[in-house]
């Protein structure tokens, strides 16, 4: 098994969009790389996969989400991460 991490970056001043994919051997090492950035529950996810759920409420509980002064801000990154940790697990399945 692996993690699967597919993520973009944005450079407005050439707006340019950036496609990454990186495969991790386990949780352990994705949660150490996504986490070596102190805010990164600020960035934006798309899916957490069910079995990590649990662990990912419990380090958002724990969060300053303060760091970004603009409170529409912080309420729209909870509001994501509240969405992709209620998902149903099949939400990014293919329908056979």
């Amino acid at each position: 098994m692996h993690y699967y991490y597919n993520h973009s970056t944005y450079d407005d001043a050439k707006d340019e969009v950036k496609i990454f994919e990186t495969r991790y051997a386990d949780f352990a090492e994705f949660w150490n790389m996504l986490t070596s950035d102190r805010k990164w529950y600020y960035l934006h996810p798309m899916f957490v996969h069910p079995e990590q759920r649990d662990f990912v409420r419990q380090q958002l509980a724990a969060v300053d989400w303060s760091v970004h002064p603009d409170r529409k801000w912080q309420e729209s990154h909870q509001r994501q991460w509240k969405k992709v940790l209620t998902d149903p697990d099949t939400y990014y399945r293919p329908k056979i």
